[in-house]
């Protein structure tokens, strides 16, 4: 047969245009489906320092930093794209600059269509996991990915205000499609994330939102292929990776890790070492979870042919965690909050989530935990030996800086210095603002080491351990802006609700929907909920009070309720409604109905103003719809005030005059695609008929620009905009109208925000 070479020529194009086409750049180095590539880390370190390459034999040797497998190969391929040349991913270069829920990131990852390729995909958290690069550090702003290569930003934090993710320059979680098949915090369905600010895989709600930044190409990357060889060892084909078939059978601190890796012989092998994060990472079964909801998959997180001693198992790395001196651990188990609910731990993150300890000491030593979801530390780990990889041993690295004459950094400074500029400010301060005044002896807007607030206790990264022992609780007033919808359904917020917190004790004003179940996730005790507030019998300010005030007192906790007429006779109807139930409930605790004291009620307006907790309560009345009621909240010289729906009003600006925080409804914020002929209302004073009603609709809120009025007759110091609708608020417009007439600060409220 005779062909002629232009066939074999137009072959060829077709083979190479369907392998470009599915992601498998022709330049890939590796043959392996499931290359893992290393992660950066080039220095080593001891317990919160970085040390000399250790020889072999002594402390620490083994970490790491001393072996180097598969360095990562990047070609930015000039369309918006980046080919990672070790696992034949593409990746978007350039992520998007906005959020997404989970639902809404994989609808934008498969609707994307960039360098004419229609085939991306939100990545699995594998396959995110692949680009993290653990030379990261939060404290000097190395975020944990090749910024040479990929864009990156931080994300802007609002004005100083702490929160939820979006509101911290820390909070820079990515999306994956690796949904976790178990329950966090109690009661969110989550997906993984990984963090490219502070370098951590956890679960996130659902309904949170996140970067995203897609991939596409080699559809078997991260598909695991073990071969049990019957010999202690498992062979992982898709890595290339020899694993130890049973772990340690003990748990240790990470020295003890390193040493039990390099004294290791089995199968006739000696060359067995600690596995870096990405390694152990990769031979996690999201497929499985101790906790699944679907029993069939209800497991540790890792395949059946590998043995545990405990089911629940965190297993060391040997990867340091830098900016807090811990090492990194992966979680097989659920990764455990030190907080319990119903007298059982709660699953955080998920397992499979991967997470830092301290190096050594005593986990008791942090009883209650760390972080905001007080996370669990348990120092001594078990450990799961690997071998293999085309490793190289790598005999030193850069030199380490010698800092001897220099100054001792304070381990305060340390654990809260963003910046990396050796002092904290007062935006990185993380405790009262009265005790930044205390320590800011020179008064020049900083603490450095000499003024820093030190306590004793290390936990090998700086940070200091939350004791047993009683502590003096700094009480400042401060409000959580729990809920900061309106009444027309938001997925990205829950109701209107705020909790006016004073020390450990608070006074719930408002329950729209959602309430309960983000009380629930922060575990909020019902006990330190001292009393409810309503401002309005409105559905979106009410709702969650037949969930809320019903449990309460099936806990035998039964605080005052205030609000306006009508109040009563709601508290009546739901201890009626419910007698039963209660009946029951109580009767599981030794009590009963008969037993369940009355809720003192009061009804509005007052005539003298409420103590409650330590806070002085006084209200006005505002016009609204129907009857509704501002409060203002004063306790420690700070007054702050929640002004309920309302309309333009004298009343109000009395009530609020010289307020600390005024937490203000903004029914006539700017929304982004907006009529411009709203704008142009809301620019002159007009509009503000309801979150985006038009003008013949009742009056039910104030416009912008009557809440700036407001604000500014009443000379508050910071006004924070909530109760929003669907859609995307237009700040940057908002702010424009507002600060025509109010100069304080303007903080647009996210859902369970802290503003003090």
């Amino acid at each position: 047969m005779n062909l002629k070479p232009a066939f074999f020529l137009s072959c060829l194009l077709l083979v190479t245009a369907a392998i470009h086409s599915h992601g498998y750049a022709q330049e890939k180095k590796s043959e392996l489906p499931y290359a893992i590539t290393d992660t950066g880390q080039d220095r080593c370190y001891g317990v919160g320092k970085e040390i000399e390459f250790p020889k072999e034999g002594e402390a620490f040797y083994g970490q790491d930093a001393q072996y180097s497998v598969n360095e990562p190969d990047y070609k930015d391929n000039g369309d918006g794209t980046v080919s990672d040349l070790v696992t034949g991913l593409m990746w978007q270069k350039t992520p998007e600059s906005k959020k997404f829920t989970q639902d809404d990131a994989e609808k934008y990852a498969k609707g994307l269509k960039l360098a004419g390729h229609g085939d991306w995909r939100l990545p699995t958290i594998k396959e995110l996991f692949s680009i993290a690069d653990f030379r990261g550090n939060m404290h000097t702003r190395t975020p944990y990915i090749d910024t040479k290569v990929f864009d990156f930003e931080y994300p802007k934090s609002t004005q100083g205000e702490g929160g939820r993710p979006g509101e911290r320059d820390m909070d820079a979680q990515y999306a994956s499609s690796t949904r976790y098949l178990g329950i966090t915090m109690g009661r969110d369905k989550s997906a993984f994330g990984f963090n490219f600010a502070d370098g951590r895989i956890k679960s996130y709600p659902l309904h949170a939102t996140r970067y995203v930044r897609c991939v596409r190409g080699n559809g078997k990357y991260g598909e695991n292929k073990f071969k049990d060889n019957r010999d202690g060892t498992v062979t992982d084909d898709s890595t290339g990776l020899t694993w130890q078939k049973e772990d340690s059978k003990k748990s240790m601190d990470w020295k003890a890790s390193l040493a039990y890796a390099e004294d290791l012989e089995l199968a006739g092998k000696n060359d067995w070492r600690l596995p870096s994060v990405k390694e152990l990472q990769s031979i996690v079964d999201y497929d499985k979870a101790p906790d699944a909801t679907d029993r069939k998959k209800r497991a540790p997180a890792i395949d059946k042919v590998f043995e545990l001693t405990e089911k629940e198992s965190w297993f060391w790395t040997g990867t340091t965690h830098i900016e807090n001196g811990g090492a990194y651990y992966v979680c097989f188990g659920q990764a455990l909050s030190a907080r319990k609910m119903a007298g059982k731990q709660i699953n955080a993150h998920g397992a499979g989530a991967v997470r830092s300890d301290p190096k050594e000491g005593d986990p008791k030593d942090w009883p209650d935990g760390l972080g905001p979801q007080a996370d669990e530390i348990r120092i001594n780990n078990y450990v799961r030996c690997v071998r293999g990889g085309n490793v190289k041993m790598q005999k030193e690295g850069p030199k380490v800086e010698d800092k001897t004459g220099q100054k001792k950094v304070s381990r305060f400074v340390r654990r809260l210095d963003k910046d990396g500029d050796g002092k904290v400010s007062r935006r990185e301060f993380d405790g009262p603002s009265r005790a930044f005044d205390r320590h800011d002896k020179n008064g020049d807007g900083y603490l450095d080491a000499s003024e820093a607030p030190e306590r004793s206790g290390r936990d090998g990264g700086g940070r200091e351990p939350r004791r047993q022992q009683p502590q003096r609780i700094e009480k400042e007033l401060e409000v959580i802006t729990v809920g900061t919808s309106g009444p027309t359904y938001n997925p990205e917020r829950t109701r209107a609700a705020n909790l006016v917190k004073y020390g450990e004790s608070y006074i719930l004003v408002d329950m729209g929907e959602g309430t309960a179940r983000h009380l629930s996730e922060e575990s909020i005790n019902y006990k330190s909920i001292e009393a409810y507030c309503f401002t309005h019998h409105h559905l979106d300010h009410n709702a969650d009070a037949f969930s809320i005030l019903p449990q309460a007192w099936s806990r035998q906790i039964v605080s005052p309720v205030i609000g306006p007429k009508g109040t009563k006779k709601m508290v009546e109807f739901l201890r009626e409604f419910y007698r039963e139930d209660l009946e029951y409930r109580l009767g599981n605790k030794g009590s009963g109905f008969g037993k369940l004291p009355s809720p003192e009620v009061t009804e509005l307006p007052l005539k003298d103003s409420l103590t409650l907790a330590g806070v002085k309560v006084t209200c006005a009345e505002v016009p609204h719809t129907i009857t509704t009621f501002a409060y203002r909240f004063e306790a420690g010289g700070k007054a702050i005030v929640i002004s309920g729906d309302l309309t333009y009003s004298e009343n109000f600006i009395k009530l609020a005059k010289d307020a600390d925080i005024l937490v203000m409804d903004s029914g006539g914020i700017i929304y982004k695609g907006d009529d411009p002929a709203k704008i142009r209302r809301a620019e002159r004073g007009g509009g503000g008929a309801g979150p985006r009603g038009g003008a013949k609709e009742q009056r039910a809120h104030a416009s912008i620009s009557e809440v700036a009025q407001m604000a500014a007759r009443a000379g508050v110091k910071k006004l924070v905009l909530t109760h929003f609708g669907p859609g995307e608020v237009d700040e940057e417009a908002t702010q424009k109208i507002i600060s025509r007439t109010y100069s304080g600060e303007i903080v647009f409220a996210e859902d369970m925000q802290l503003h003090k």
